[in-house]
């Protein structure tokens, strides 16, 4: 049920105003804070990374379906639990439309023993993006 002026009255028309403009700067003040912890986050964290994966799975000679075999066997050697195969390929290609970028860090590991072997090699396929 929608407030209609008429039937408060002027007075308790005015403090309900009043209290929703109250409100309203607490909410735009919580959402400022929210907006700069978030950029503090960022910050903190450096620089995020953004993976041409398709190019470097190329540059291995590897298709979708042999990366995922690579990481499943990398994974079990290592001990880290992993998604079944077939999830594991959605998430592949997923990275590699850029719909989504890995986030766990085991996934980040395995992918950087696999796409980038040689650490001591220039990578040009990574490049840095100042957080914002």
């Amino acid at each position: 049920m929608a407030l209609r002026p008429e039937r408060l009255g002027r007075r308790y028309w005015l403090l309900y105003l009043e209290l929703r403009e109250r409100h309203e700067r607490e909410i735009d003040d919580f959402l400022c804070e929210v907006e700069e912890d978030k950029r503090a986050e960022q910050k903190r964290r450096g620089t995020r990374l953004r993976w041409d994966f398709k190019g470097l799975r190329d540059a291995q000679g590897l298709t979708q379906l042999a990366l995922v075999k690579r990481m499943l066997q990398l994974a079990a050697e290592r001990g880290i639990s992993m998604p079944d195969e077939d999830n594991l390929k959605v998430y592949v290609s997923r990275w590699e439309n850029k719909h989504t970028r890995p986030t766990r860090p085991e996934y980040i590991e395995l992918l950087e023993a696999i796409l980038l072997p040689d650490a001591s090699a220039p990578r040009p396929a990574l490049r840095a993006v100042p957080a914002e």
